[in-house]
């Protein structure tokens, strides 16, 4: 009896300092989204960041949440019931956001020419089809597309839910197209030897606001495939969530990466709670893709062989 009353006291002393770690700010546990047709970088068709609720409503009816296929062919991509980006741009402040980015004021990123090359050479790598691991890491399942999974997290075609559970040491939030959960460190913690995939994340407490900083990513998720968003291993990634109403968090983010950009840039979104449930991505164990990239490859080459 002694022994458990020693046990649930330490237990108890535990619970009490990670309450009391959390006392006076705020707490994001819960089920959010970041599902959108607002992309990170502006379209052409858009001048400015703020659009006009016209403007706005014109955009969405002409892109539907579930899009026609573009690239249909006889093994597939005709299947459009799985996209979830749902069908409206995002709001903030009542206003209809054109792009996530909102430094630079043209809403693109800035690429130095050194990194506009470094995004090409990572496109151009992935043209190869004889080595499994030259292929993008979302191909490979280890990160998600676009590098939702990674900060700063990016919404993409569907599985853009993010579970967030909060202690008073940790952050957790596990992307519904999930690589393996983000661990933000909300006290001093060792980075890892050799980087993660979502980097080494150490977030502190502004008044009511979450500042995270990250940085060492691993060298095989620069490239954010399939899109543009390329970020170094020696990047720094800003994040800063901010809870707006019971059921909103203002996400916004700055990428400092002078080895690819000509400047630092910004941007924002909304995180919007919802019911749910999430369900499990089960990446690796549906991956056919992987394997049928490269039987198709090799059967390339032995027709061409037979040919001659």
């Amino acid at each position: 009896m002694h022994r458990n009353a020693q046990l649930w006291a330490a237990v108890m002393v535990h619970v009490f300092a990670a309450g009391a770690a959390l006392a006076g700010t705020p707490d994001f546990s819960g089920l959010w989204t970041n599902a959108s047709i607002t992309t990170l970088e502006r379209p052409a068709v858009f001048r400015v960041l703020e659009l006009s609720e016209a403007e706005a409503l014109a955009y969405e009816k002409a892109h539907p949440g579930t899009p026609e296929p573009t690239r249909g062919d006889a093994v597939g991509q005709d299947e459009t019931e799985w996209w979830e980006m749902g069908a409206k741009l995002a709001r903030l402040g009542g206003r209809a956001r054109s792009s996530w980015i909102v430094e630079p004021l043209d809403g693109l990123l800035p690429y130095s020419a050194d990194g506009l090359a470094a995004l090409k050479a990572s496109q151009m790598k992935a043209r190869s089809f004889d080595d499994p691991e030259a292929r993008p890491a979302a191909e490979r399942c280890l990160m998600g597309l676009h590098g939702s999974s990674l900060p700063p997290m990016m919404n993409t075609s569907y599985n853009n839910h993010l579970q967030i559970v909060q202690t008073g040491d940790h952050l957790v939030i596990v992307p519904e197209m999930s690589a393996g959960p983000r661990i933000v460190h909300l006290r001093a913690a060792a980075a890892p030897p050799g980087g993660a995939w979502s980097g080494h994340s150490v977030g502190r407490w502004e008044g009511q606001t979450l500042v995270v900083e990250t940085t060492g990513f691993h060298p095989q998720a620069q490239w954010r495939a399939p899109g543009r968003l390329f970020i170094s291993s020696g990047a720094k990634v800003t994040e800063r969530f901010t809870q707006t109403t019971a059921d909103e968090l203002l996400y916004q983010f700055q990428v400092d990466d002078p080895a690819i950009y000509s400047r630092i840039w910004k941007g924002e979104m909304p995180l919007r709670r919802v019911a749910g449930p999430m369900f499990e991505f089960a990446c690796h164990e549906g991956n056919y893709s992987l394997p049928g990239i490269l039987a198709g490859a090799r059967k390339v080459e032995r027709d061409a062989a037979a040919a001659h």
